[in-house]
C-alpha cells in the first residue's frame, strides 16, 4: 500500500494525471491536533496556530491570515538573495484574486518593515519574532513555501525553492494538484 502512494506522489510531481481508486483515497489528516504536531512543515497537516507580528507591530494568528482562501505562505530571510529573486516573480497583477499570499520572516519588526519597503511586495509580511517556525517546525531553509487549502491544511510544502520554478502560475498548479489529492476542505 505504501508503494502505491509513492508511485502516485511521483506521478503527481511529474505532472501526470492520476485517477484515484477507492483503495487510494487521500491519506487521513494528521491524527494529532495541529498544535501538538511537531517536525518539518509538511503536506497533510494544518498550519499551526502561531502568533506573528505585522510590520506595524500588530499581533496576528497565522490561521486567521488564511481566512478561508487558498493561500501561499513564503517563509523568508531578509538576507536571502534567492528569496529576493523568487519574490521578483510575484507582482500584484499576476496574483489571482482568489489566492491569499503572505510572507513570514524570522526577524525583528524593524528588519521586516525595511525588507517589505525595499522589495515593494504585493502582499503582507509578518515577523516570527519568537522563532516558532524555526524551532518547532524546522523551517530552516530559505525560501520555504507552503500552499494551503482554505481550512489551513498544507497541500504543498517545499524547502529551498528554486526561484525560477516558483511563479504564480506554478503555485496555482501545485495547489490544484494538492487539493485534488487531499479532497475538499472539511468545514
Amino acid at each position: 500500500m505504501k508503494w502505491k502512494r509513492l508511485v502516485v506522489a511521483f506521478l503527481l510531481a511529474a505532472g501526470c494525471a492520476v485517477e484515484k481508486t477507492p483503495q487510494e483515497e487521500a491519506p487521513p489528516i494528521a491524527a494529532s491536533p495541529p498544535d501538538t504536531v511537531r517536525g518539518p512543515l509538511r503536506r497533510g497537516i494544518h498550519l499551526p496556530s502561531v502568533e506573528v507580528l505585522s510590520v506595524d507591530g500588530e499581533r496576528r494568528n497565522v490561521r486567521t491570515l488564511v481566512g478561508g482562501k487558498d493561500t501561499i505562505v513564503f517563509f523568508l530571510s531578509t538576507s536571502c538573495d534567492v528569496c529576493t529573486e523568487m519574490l521578483a516573480n510575484w507582482t500584484a497583477e499576476e496574483i489571482p484574486e482568489h489566492l491569499n499570499l503572505f510572507a513570514v520572516v524570522d526577524e525583528t519588526v524593524e528588519y521586516g518593515r525595511a525588507f517589505s519597503d525595499r522589495e515593494k511586495l504585493p502582499f503582507p509580511v509578518y515577523m516570527d519574532t519568537n522563532h516558532i517556525f524555526l524551532s518547532r517546525w524546522s523551517v530552516n531553509e530559505f525560501p520555504t513555501v507552503a500552499g494551503l487549502r482554505g481550512d489551513g491544511l498544507i497541500v504543498y510544502a517545499r524547502r529551498g525553492v528554486a526561484p525560477e520554478l516558483f511563479t504564480p502560475a506554478r503555485a496555482e498548479t501545485l495547489l490544484a494538484r494538492g487539493k485534488d489529492f487531499y479532497g475538499k476542505a472539511d468545514r
